[in-house]
């Protein structure tokens, strides 16, 4: 019932018909990122306090401390020199903890998947990007 409130809120506190949540799944590892009115998605590891943010492009994630302190920030695709795979220039549109059938992949990752349907992990730590594979 919490959890539905918590939504509820959040969406009416981003004020925009595109704000929602999108992926509201409690773990122990925390919660799923929630869409905010600035276009940014916030995926908050509820143990450590750290926040991962997606930027508006969804292509940068920004990890900070509870204090707001960049931890790390990467472009996985760039960094890790990705080509091009069916879509010119991909966005990350999905980013849990757990992967999208709700499996745990360990608490020192975070599942990222792009609309190109290429996925890896990034790690918690370091925002280390591992190429998991594509569909």
């Amino acid at each position: 019932m919490l959890k539905i409130v918590v939504s509820l809120v959040l969406m009416g506190f981003c004020g925009t018909a595109n704000a929602q949540v999108m992926v509201n799944r409690t773990s122990k590892y925390g919660f799923g990122y929630v869409e905010m009115a600035a276009g940014k998605w916030v995926l908050k590891d509820t143990a450590t306090s750290a926040r991962y943010i997606l930027n508006a492009r969804r292509n940068v994630v920004t990890a900070v401390d509870s204090n707001g302190d960049l931890i790390w920030k990467t472009n996985p695709r760039k960094d890790n020199n990705l080509q091009p795979y069916r879509i010119k220039r991909s966005k990350i549109d999905f980013m849990s903890f757990t992967t999208p059938g709700g499996v745990s992949l360990g608490d020192s990752v975070i599942y990222i998947r792009w609309d190109n349907s290429q996925f890896g992990t990034l790690s918690k730590a370091t925002g280390q990007f591992m190429w998991r594979g594509q569909n």
